[in-house]
């Protein structure tokens, strides 16, 4: 992972489009190429590159990354003391998330086998 200090620099921020416990996700698009992706910050401050690499959604980004139905990370950044935030910029995937379909579905009685299978 390359130690870059900022997305901002290379991206600009579309719109916020989720807010969990643990992070906000950002759409935006890169400066150069237009390239459009997901920018997770992470709300927690680190104290080091290492301990950003042992978040366990670092190490199943990494490890997943051949998965068809996994979201491809990208690059991360980690700003300078003091703030020292940490960033996945990932592939953009229109159309939400998995717990928000199955939200969706809950209502009309839940995913269907098939879909889960296509899905996993």
């Amino acid at each position: 992972m390359a130690r870059k200090a900022s997305p901002y620099d290379e991206y600009d921020v579309l719109d916020e489009i989720g807010d969990g416990s643990f992070g906000s996700v950002h759409h935006a698009k890169h400066k150069k190429t237009g390239h459009v992706v997901a920018i997770k910050k992470m709300k927690r401050k680190f104290h080091s590159l290492s301990e950003c690499t042992n978040l366990r959604e670092y190490k199943a980004l990494r490890l997943l990354s051949a998965h068809a139905n996994i979201v491809q990370l990208h690059e991360c950044f980690l700003s300078p003391a003091p703030a020292k935030e940490f960033y996945f910029v990932m592939e953009y995937m229109d159309g939400g998330n998995l717990y928000q379909l199955m939200k969706e579905r809950r209502a009309h009685g839940g995913l269907e086998r098939g879909e889960v299978r296509r899905i996993w």
